[in-house]
C-alpha cells in the first residue's frame, strides 16, 4: 500500500476513540470496513478487508475467516470451531486457513512471552 493510504488510516485511528482495534469485518455489499474497538466504539473505513490486514499485520492482526479480522492481543482462545475473544465475542474461523492461522498465532504468542 502507498504511504498515503496508510496515513489515512492512522490519520482516522487517532481521529477517534478506536485506537485499538479488536477486531475488523467487512461488508463486501457495502464496499467498507468496520473495526471495532472496545464497548460501542467502532471505526467505518472504505478500507478493504485485504488492505487493512496489509497495514494491520505488523501490529499483530490475524485474518481468521475471509470477512473476519482479529488483534490477537485480544484472542483467547483459537479453535477450528471459532475464536473467542478476550471480552467473550465469538467469531467464526475458516477451515481452510485454521491450520496456518493456529501456527501464526502460537508464534505471534510466543514472541510475546519471551
Amino acid at each position: 500500500l502507498t504511504a498515503a493510504r496508510r496515513w489515512s488510516w492512522s490519520a482516522a485511528v487517532s481521529r477517534y476513540r478506536c485506537r485499538c482495534p479488536r477486531w475488523c469485518t467487512s461488508k463486501a455489499t457495502a464496499g467498507t470496513s468496520t473495526c471495532t474497538c472496545r464497548g460501542r466504539d467502532h471505526l467505518v473505513t472504505h478500507t478493504t478487508l485485504a488492505q487493512l490486514e496489509e497495514l494491520l499485520a505488523e501490529q499483530g492482526f490475524l485474518r481468521l475467516h475471509k470477512s473476519y479480522l482479529v488483534n490477537m492481543a485480544f484472542l483467547d482462545t483459537l479453535q477450528s470451531t471459532g475464536a473467542r475473544l478476550t471480552d467473550g465475542t465469538l467469531l467464526p474461523v475458516s477451515s481452510r486457513t485454521y491450520r496456518a492461522s493456529k501456527q501464526r498465532f502460537l508464534a505471534w504468542k510466543g514472541r510475546q512471552i519471551c
